[in-house]
């Protein structure tokens, strides 16, 4: 694993267990790979309650009760719908804070588009929105 995704993973852990607080996980275009670099870490346990790997917009609906309509009005790679996919992970996993992210695959598997959003029990939440360079897209 890139050793920046290792070093993230662990630090969102440490803060999250000295907080006594719990992280979910809604994820899109990266298919479950935020929840294993979460996983990866020893004692993840303790502070990652719960990842859901939503790549179709009808898993986005089952399991994360988002409207089709909502999908279908703004696209299911729209920040709209990765804001409600962070909504969605907080509200079923009773966790403290939700990661979200979708984006727009390109031809050679990377990504041209991200949407992030983090959430927090709170009415907080933070979005972001980056178009992606090829270089950064490079994850080998």
């Amino acid at each position: 694993m890139n050793p920046m995704i290792e070093n993230l993973a662990r630090a969102v852990g440490q803060s999250l267990l000295a907080n006594r607080q719990k992280l979910s996980c809604a994820e899109s275009c990266s298919g479950g790979g935020v929840g294993y670099a979460i996983t990866t870490v020893p004692g993840s346990s303790a502070w990652f309650e719960q990842g859901f790997i939503t790549y179709s917009n009808q898993a986005k609906s089952t399991m994360l009760n988002i409207p089709l309509s909502l999908i279908d009005a703004h696209g299911a790679v729209s920040q709209t719908t990765v804001e409600a996919m962070a909504d969605g992970a907080l509200a079923v996993s009773g966790a403290d804070y939700a990661l979200s992210l979708s984006g727009i695959a390109g031809p050679e598997g990377g990504l041209s588009l991200l949407h992030l959003v983090r959430c927090r029990r709170t009415p907080s939440c933070q979005s972001h929105t980056r178009p992606l360079t090829p270089q950064q897209t490079n994850t080998h």
